[in-house]
């Protein structure tokens, strides 16, 4: 009987261990794009390009962000991202919604982009995932959700959620509407591994 309660203790405290990690994982911040020190300066995220916080066509809240090209006739970037501390071997799932509308439509080769990113110490980027996630044959007026997923490699400090506008080089117009973004990290395949032999363990006691 002593080892069926032992087994089951340490099974509990394998569990526990698994929800203080996800708890202690550090949310995105401002996700919902509600906070702003100005309407070009949203609060934890950097900007850079043609991006706005609008009170147009939100998805939650009050306010979504409006990207447009920067028509410099080079092809350009717009967009903002934000950094979470990480750690190799955990996934992660960066999310957005977003949509365009009618009378500001994507035309062209623009897009919208959601890139998951993972930095080292230095925040040089180690390795990323990017997924076209709006272009100009999207439906118009409704939001679409998408997610990319990967895996931290060896030597990621940090994960960076992305969100970006590409204008084409022929300046073509439209303008791009982000709402509840996430980055969500999954605990990494040590935890698993060691709760699974956990689970072994008591199974070979019963």
């Amino acid at each position: 009987m002593w080892r069926s309660a032992l087994s089951a203790a340490v099974v509990v405290g394998g569990m526990l261990v698994l929800a203080r990690i996800a708890l202690a994982a550090p949310p995105l911040l401002n996700p919902s794009f509600e906070q702003a020190n100005t309407q070009t300066d949203l609060v934890a995220w950097t900007e850079f390009g043609n991006v706005f916080q609008e009170p147009v066509t939100p998805l939650t809240g009050t306010y979504s962000v409006k990207m447009f090209g920067n028509f410099t006739t080079d092809g350009n970037l717009s967009g903002i991202f934000q950094d979470v501390a990480a750690t190799p071997g955990e996934g992660w799932t960066a999310g957005v919604n977003v949509r365009h509308n009618t009378g500001d439509a994507l035309t062209f080769n623009n897009r919208a982009l959601l890139k998951l990113e993972f930095l080292n110490a230095s925040f040089t980027q180690i390795s990323f995932v990017e997924n076209t996630i709006l272009t100009s044959g999207s439906a118009l007026n409704t939001y679409t959700h998408h997610t990319a997923w990967a895996l931290a490699p060896v030597g990621t400090s940090w994960a960076r959620i992305s969100l970006l506008y590409v204008q084409d080089p022929f300046d073509a117009g439209g303008a791009a509407f982000f709402d509840d973004a996430s980055l969500v990290p999954e605990p990494s395949a040590m935890v698993m591994l060691g709760f699974a032999s956990l689970l072994l363990a008591r199974r070979r006691s019963r």
